[in-house]
Formats: structure tokens, sequence, C-alpha cells
């Protein structure tokens, strides 16, 4: 592992590192062995939440400012 002039792992690094760790701990739970594909149905759909706020968000700006 790369080490910055401090001796410690690069930030990149450290958090590689803990989504190795939790993808170990959450793909060991039973339920979710059992119902991956609704976990990853359900990973995607909260990751795109931010971005249908933003763009909510912004046409309600344009909707005021018209």
């Amino acid at each position: 592992m790369p080490e910055t002039s401090g001796g410690k792992p690069e930030t990149g690094e450290r958090g590689i590192g803990l989504a190795e760790d939790a993808s170990w701990f959450f793909g060991n739970i039973p339920v979710v062995k059992k119902n991956f594909e609704q976990v990853v149905i359900g990973i995607i759909v909260v990751s795109l939440l931010p971005m249908v706020y933003e763009i909510s968000k912004r046409e309600e700006a344009t909707r005021r400012e018209a």
C-alpha cells in the first residue's frame, strides 16, 4: 500500500478498505444473501435520489422565475 510522507495510508485507500470490509460484512448477512437482487436495486435507487432531488429543485426554481 503506498504511503504518504506521514506514513499513513492515503484517504482513497482507506475508503476502499472500508467499502471492502462493509461489503464482506453485509454480504454475509443471510437476508442480504437471499435477496441480493433487491438489495442491489435498493442501492441503485438510493444512489439516484440526490439527482432526482436536485432536478426537481431546479425545475421548481425555473417555474418560479417564469
